[in-house]
């Protein structure tokens, strides 16, 4: 029976929506600069997304490493005659046998060949795609670095941002009181006749 993939989506989306809520910290919560730097590192799918590749990058680059190793080579024989080989001698002019029959070889034999070959022609282009491999890697760790570097400046700069907007917008609080103040007072005087209009 086949699966129904809009009813699997659903249950995915309504599971996936109760894993994020639970994530979402408590109304009210403040903060600080560090903990906002932790959850961005953590988060932040693009720096994720970038960590991963970079990951990748250094699985192939050790691929490559290993391709330079020489080969390893490994043979063997086993073979068994459930009879003897027995051989006998016999003279070439009076075609008599000159000797007695004999076994000159084991009824079990036993061959192992072991060896390491190291082509000097594959070596060198496996060490120029390792070099290149490498570099990649490099690149690819620097990319990573560059982007956690503009999510940690980004993140300062909205950091300060607000942090001035809520000084501001306290210092607004005061002046707009101390303006109501002053209105106050200026029409106490104006009704008093104190001031001239």
């Amino acid at each position: 029976r086949p699966y129904d993939l809009e009813k699997l989506r659903q249950e995915h989306a309504i599971s996936d929506r109760e894993k994020i809520f639970k994530q979402v910290p408590e109304e009210g919560v403040a903060f600080t600069y560090e903990q906002l730097v932790t959850m961005a590192l953590k988060r932040n799918l693009e720096l994720l997304a970038t960590k991963q590749e970079e990951q990748i990058q250094r699985e192939i680059t050790l691929g490559a490493l290993a391709r330079q190793l020489p080969e390893l080579y490994a043979r063997g024989d086993f073979s068994y005659r459930n009879n003897p080989n027995a051989s006998s001698s016999q003279d070439v002019f009076t075609g008599v046998q000159s000797l007695a029959p004999s076994i000159s070889s084991t009824q079990t034999t036993r061959h192992i060949e072991y060896g390491l070959a190291w082509n000097l022609l594959d070596f060198g282009i496996s060490y120029y795609n390792y070099r290149q491999e490498y570099k990649k890697t490099i690149i690819a760790q620097q990319q990573y670095i560059r982007l956690q570097q503009n999510l940690l400046l980004e993140m300062t700069r909205s950091y300060w941002r607000a942090i001035v907007a809520k000084k501001a917008s306290l210092n607004a609080m005061q002046i707009i009181e101390l303006a109501k103040k002053r209105q106050i007072d200026l029409e106490r005087q104006l009704s008093q006749r104190l001031v001239s209009e």
